[in-house]
């Protein structure tokens, strides 16, 4: 919303509200698709693909948010739940993103906040290791 400020809603009085907290969700939604799939989610590539040797350039990334669809988190893959709360997190239009405290309640959250364990961290544990591996080889 910083670079392509048609998709920021007007205030009704014919100024558009600014950069707000749900730039941080969407930063949110990619922290979460570059841990699941192991890279970066730009340039967008099928699940289990390599990171691109060179790494894309300031322009080339800046298209790729602006002008193309989010990542998405492939469901044959991932938990429904994770799913929709990436799909969330990533909707290109602000005013369509849920607000952080919005976002507590959502069943992919209130299942850690319960207690329940996920294996999240053994899982993150196994992608930091298979990423590593080909460094260290």
């Amino acid at each position: 919303e910083r670079i392509d400020s048609s998709l920021l809603e007007s205030d009704g009085a014919g100024k558009q509200k600014g950069y707000d907290i749900t730039a941080d969700v969407f930063s949110l939604g990619l922290a979460i698709v570059e841990l699941g799939f192991g890279r970066y989610p730009y340039p967008i590539l099928p699940f289990g693909a390599a990171a691109p040797a060179v790494p894309m350039g300031y322009w080339a990334l800046l298209e790729q948010l602006v002008q193309h669809p989010a990542p998405v988190m492939p469901a044959e893959h991932f938990s429904a739940p994770c799913c929709e709360f990436v799909d969330l997190c990533l909707r290109k239009r602000p005013a369509e993103r849920p607000v952080p405290s919005e976002l507590l309640g959502h069943p992919f959250v209130a299942r850690c906040a319960a207690g329940e364990d996920l294996g999240v961290g053994a899982w993150v544990c196994d992608v930091l290791d298979s990423v590593r591996a080909p460094m260290y080889s």
